[in-house]
């Protein structure tokens, strides 16, 4: 798997703790990214709304989706690796 961006992926969570701690993560780096094709740029997708939150509408899906209405948090930047993310 090799993610693009503008797709979402699975990955651990740095800010979350517990057993569960996987979310989903907009990749938004490009072909610029130093590590592009090693590491990604990504932003937290949550079920929590705020202020400077992006809703994700359901029409913004190809295939898939997430079970629950939810937001891009732009502030919370993952940096996953290709090995952190699950399938």
């Amino acid at each position: 798997m090799q993610p693009e961006r503008g797709d979402v992926v699975r990955s651990s969570d740095p800010f979350k703790l517990g057993e569960d701690s996987q979310r989903p993560w907009l990749i938004v780096n490009n072909e610029s990214h130093p590590f592009g094709d090693e590491q990604y740029v990504a932003v937290a997708i949550s079920t929590k709304e705020y202020g400077d939150s992006i809703p994700l509408e359901s029409a913004v899906w190809k295939t898939g989706g997430v079970p629950y209405e939810s937001f891009i948090s732009p502030w919370a930047v993952h940096s996953p690796r290709i090995e952190d993310l699950v399938a």
